[in-house]
């Protein structure tokens, strides 16, 4: 079962779901060791999570693939917040996503146009 995937190349990562977890956990192990300050990961600790993720996963990224997947899931965060800030959305915990009726949602991207890319993956 493969539940990471590289090109060939190495140059574009495909993230999973099982594999942004891995990510996201291994990101925050080190929040909790210290090694975060002024919203900056330390050489260490990006040392640490390239090669436990490499480990975890069988892959073989580069320090700049996990930062770059960090600033997609800023990138992210910052829009379901934006969202959640208008009066219709909701957040379900059990789904992982956010909940809005389809009216709420077409006025949200009648002011927001940039918004409607993100629909399909925010139900």
């Amino acid at each position: 079962m493969v539940v990471c995937q590289s090109d060939q190349d190495q140059s574009r990562a495909k993230w999973t779901t099982f594999c942004t977890k891995i990510f996201a956990d291994l990101l925050v192990e080190q929040i909790r060791k210290g090694n975060r300050s002024s919203g900056a990961f330390s050489k260490l600790a990006w040392k640490i999570i390239r090669d436990e993720f490499n480990r975890q996963t069988g892959l073989k990224f580069d320090k700049q693939q996990l930062k770059n997947h960090l600033d997609v899931l800023r990138k992210r965060y910052n829009s379901v917040k934006a969202i959640l800030d208008h009066p219709g959305f909701t957040w379900d915990a059990s789904q992982s996503m956010l909940l809005a009726q389809d009216d709420v949602w077409q006025k949200y991207i009648e002011a927001h146009p940039e918004a409607d890319t993100e629909q399909p993956c925010i139900r």
